[in-house]
């Protein structure tokens, strides 16, 4: 998937250079949102692939940017440093497009200024042309808005020079409201669909035919003729479905012969239904075999070709050879609302598992050690609620290298947080110690995702704490896979010490059911 992700900050009515603001005036009457020709400070635009940001709010319709077009989809998202107010359209100016076809741009925003572009505000159909000024009228007002995002496909690129809101009439229009959890994705394993037809273009033992491939057995295979395997040239493996896979995301493969198994496989789609597999998808080595995650959704999937390019070349020198074919994986979208979900509260007797290396704890003993450790005991006059409480001891001294940090896992907890987690919740009493505490969160991609450590207050006594996971707080949230996992807690101190902290009742925001 081809993304852009621009964060372009807009402060209101500053002079920067002796410029004043000069508006492109909308049409149809209309006015047009103020917009300052403010200090801009592109945040991220070391991750967009394209520079120049700053031209679309530049007052100059004649420095464009280049919006390029690539397999799958293309977004643009914009962010704003302070949000707009009752806003009802948008207007590009010097907008070119030279494609044959009507190119379709879609349009959401963010209304809750959590990073999340969750509400529908409409779509473009921009037809082939040259435009000094387009208007695009949205299907409702928004009240407020923190950003947009521009998401289109199609197969030539488009420009603009310039871009500007519309203001609208809150007296004539009803404001919409922000679709939540719209645009969280879950990734789901399903079975093979039944009637897939498996094709090779290489020869197999009629007696162990190719179907063996797809029968639900990894017990059984088919069995490629000795002389199918030859350097240089690839071996592909067809599967074909009887209907179009919707929102198809990833593979899972099988056990593989022993003897002669692929190294490096390609894999290639049709998204078109006219049997021709042009879509590259992905390339993969056989240490990533198993569970396969394609890095876009294919839309509709009519089959999938598996090439492999380097395999083992011994014995009789047979084409690779799969036992299976597991299933596939498919994109779904998260409905509902959002649980919160206990995860531990220490009212029973718990151990995590915690190591102890650059801490005091004496060598030989790094785990399970009675130095520093996360442990839940049974002291309801400490405790928060109940009766349990975890006590996180830990231990440094001042030859200990920094960070004088501790880490704790429990696989309980880690089972018991999976899901599309929206906010980690604690309570915690510092015992009036500086200490800080942060988590480290997985995919299902094993990819980490660390939060920034939040300071306990240094007063004793017991205070609630939580940890937003968004957009606006981890812009790398966009790029990682859930379900997710709370694997890790850490305990940082920012001097060392021999002491403890009290925590309990930790517990999870998960947002609704894949749908």
């Amino acid at each position: 998937m081809m993304k852009i992700r621009w964060m372009i900050l807009l402060e209101t009515m500053v002079v920067i250079g002796g410029l004043m603001p000069v508006l492109m005036q909308p049409a149809n009457g209309e006015e047009a949102h103020p917009l300052s020709t403010g200090h801009l400070q592109p945040e991220i635009l070391k991750e967009a692939s394209t520079a120049g940001t700053e031209k679309l709010f530049d007052h100059n319709p004649q420095t464009a940017i280049k919006l390029p077009v690539k397999p799958g989809e293309s977004s643009l998202e914009i962010a704003f440093r302070t949000p707009l107010n009752m806003v009802s359209g948008i207007q590009f100016g010097n907008l070119v497009y030279t494609g044959k076809n009507a190119l379709k741009v879609m349009v959401s925003a963010d209304t809750r200024g959590d990073g999340w572009y969750d509400t529908d505000w409409g779509e473009a159909l921009i037809q082939p042309q040259t435009v000094e000024k387009l208007t695009v009228p949205m299907i409702g007002i928004l009240a407020e808005i923190h950003g947009i995002k521009l998401s289109w496909t199609g197969k030539h690129d488009w420009q603009i020079g310039e871009m500007t809101f519309l203001k609208g009439n809150a007296e004539q229009e009803t404001p919409l409201q922000p679709t939540p959890w719209s645009y969280r994705k879950q990734i789901e394993r399903i079975k093979l669909p039944t009637g897939i037809q498996v094709s090779a273009n290489f020869a197999v033992d009629p007696s162990r035919p190719l179907s063996l491939l797809v029968d639900g057995n990894p017990a059984t295979s088919y069995r490629s003729k000795p002389g199918t395997a030859k350097k240089g040239r690839p071996n592909s493996i067809f599967l074909r479905f009887r209907t179009p896979i919707r929102d198809l995301r990833g593979i899972v493969l099988g056990p593989d012969n022993s003897t002669y198994h692929w190294k490096r496989m390609l894999i290639y789609a049709d998204d078109t239904g006219q049997g021709r597999y042009s879509r590259k998808i992905c390339e993969v080595t056989r240490r990533e075999k198993g569970t396969v995650y394609f890095p876009e959704k294919i839309p509709q999937c009519y089959g999938l070709e598996l090439r492999v390019v380097d395999q083992t070349y011994s014995g009789l020198r047979r084409a690779f050879m799969l036992h299976e074919v597991n299933g596939l994986l498919i994109e779904k979208p998260v409905q509902g609302g959002l649980c919160e979900v206990v995860v531990e509260d220490f009212e029973e007797f718990t151990t995590w598992r915690t190591w102890g290396i650059n801490t005091g704890q004496p060598e030989g003993e790094r785990m399970f050690g009675g130095y520093v450790y996360l442990c839940g005991i049974r002291a309801p006059q400490r405790a928060a609620e109940g009766q349990g409480v975890g006590v996180f001891h830990y231990l440094f001294r001042k030859t200990n290298k920094r960070p004088w940090r501790l880490w704790a896992t429990r696989g309980d907890v880690v089972e018991a947080s999976r899901g599309l987690i929206e906010w980690i919740g604690f309570k915690a009493d510092s015992l009036g110690h500086k200490t800080k505490v942060w988590f480290e969160l997985f995919d299902v991609k094993n990819r980490k995702l660390a939060t920034k450590p939040l300071p306990l207050a240094t007063q004793p006594g017991w205070r609630d704490y939580r940890i937003i996971i968004d957009p606006r707080h981890y812009p790398q949230l966009k790029k990682l896979q859930p379900p997710f996992r709370l694997k890790h807690v850490f305990l940082e101190l920012d001097e060392p010490g021999d002491g403890e902290i009290l925590v309990d009742r930790l517990v999870v925001g998960l947002a609704g059911q894949p749908a």
